[in-house]
């Protein structure tokens, strides 16, 4: 028999969950995005999006977005979940510009 208490943590279960939702949302905005300009969602754009995916992930984790937020403040998370976004965006922009692929994309779509 486990040495366990009654109080078990499922926050992993979740946060896998929550990091398909944020995949998710970068590409149907993605997507949406590109369809309500009228450009056509190729290869190009998904590989973008696996990208910004990539360095979203990496931005959240870094910066402790998928943690518990039990006793964090709703003004705590609204900074924390701003400062992920902000940072993906300069990374994702470096990104596309030192690979020289800037051009290549849609500036009305991916901005």
């Amino acid at each position: 028999m486990s040495n366990q208490g009654m109080i078990r943590s499922r926050q992993g279960g979740f946060n896998f969950i929550y990091r398909l939702v944020d995949i998710a949302i970068i590409y149907v905005c993605l997507y949406c995005a590109a369809m309500a300009y009228g450009i056509e969602f190729s290869s190009l754009y998904t590989s973008a999006g696996l990208v910004a995916s990539i360095i979203f992930m990496l931005c959240a984790e870094s910066l402790g977005l998928y943690r518990s937020w039990r006793a964090s403040t709703g003004t705590r998370m609204l900074l924390i979940t701003s400062g992920v976004w902000a940072l993906s965006t300069l990374l994702i922009l470096l990104f596309s510009f030192f690979a020289k692929v800037s051009t290549d994309f849609s500036r009305v779509v991916i901005g």
